[in-house]
């Protein structure tokens, strides 16, 4: 989203490096250390760096709504122009939030989504040509209308995104779980209060779920239906007896 980056390009930045140290990082995940002393404790820096961003968003924020253009197709107008079930519009604050999270957490995942889809596209000649023969497909169906949404009706498209997310899932690890009742999970017993993490990587690599799982098959996806449990790029929550 156009939010001025390179005004809030900086902080970000130094923002993130903040946590490239361990003992700073330790003063900011655990309460008794989130001392403000001023912006030369790492507390204070923290939240000195961290207002700056929230006031260069919610400026963006404020200026987009008062002059929204529904055409526009960024992230932020889409955010604007969305309701949740009932009907209601995102507050300034839920705002706020969704664009700091794709701000730390979501550029640097899909820019490696994309470098490994584009890695496996070019290595593939016959994935390439499938996928370039379905986008010529979509622009002439379009006839030079710019419908970006229609993109993600593409199944070719959507089966090379998730074939590529399959073999590089961008977390290995899910968060991990306590187990609330024993049980038995594959043969692996596990008891109350047991901390469980699921390895994305792995359960993508069984081969009883994905034959040659090694080999890059967009064309998995569009023959089986994969459920939650079994193609989970993104973590998962699972829940139940």
């Amino acid at each position: 989203f156009p939010v001025t980056i390179g005004e809030g390009g900086g902080l970000i930045s130094n923002l993130t490096e903040l946590f490239n140290s361990p003992l700073t990082s330790a003063m900011l995940f655990f309460p008794v250390l989130q001392k403000d002393l001023g912006k030369w404790s790492p507390w204070g820096n923290f939240v000195a760096q961290r207002e700056q961003i929230d006031q260069l968003i919610y400026a963006e924020i404020s200026d987009r709504r008062a002059n929204l253009e529904p055409e526009r197709t960024d992230i932020l107008t889409m955010l604007l122009l969305s309701t949740d079930v009932d009907g209601n519009a995102l507050s300034d604050m839920e705002l706020r939030d969704e664009l700091m999270a794709l701000l730390f957490a979501g550029h640097e995942t899909t820019a490696t989504a994309v470098s490994w889809a584009l890695y496996w596209i070019e290595r593939s000649p016959e994935v390439k040509s499938k996928l370039l023969h379905e986008l010529a497909a979509q622009a002439k169906s379009n006839q030079g209308d710019q419908d970006w949404m229609s993109i993600f009706k593409l199944p070719y498209l959507t089966a090379v995104c998730n074939e590529t997310l399959r073999i590089h899932p961008v977390a290995m690890l899910t968060f991990p779980r306590v187990v609330a009742e024993s049980a038995t999970i594959l043969d692996v017993q596990l008891e109350c209060n047991d901390i469980v993490m699921g390895c994305i990587y792995l359960l993508h690599q069984r081969e009883d779920l994905y034959p040659e799982p090694k080999k890059f098959k967009p064309e998995r996806f569009l023959e089986r239906q994969f459920s939650p449990y079994e193609f989970m790029p993104f973590d998962g929550i699972v829940t139940g007896k």
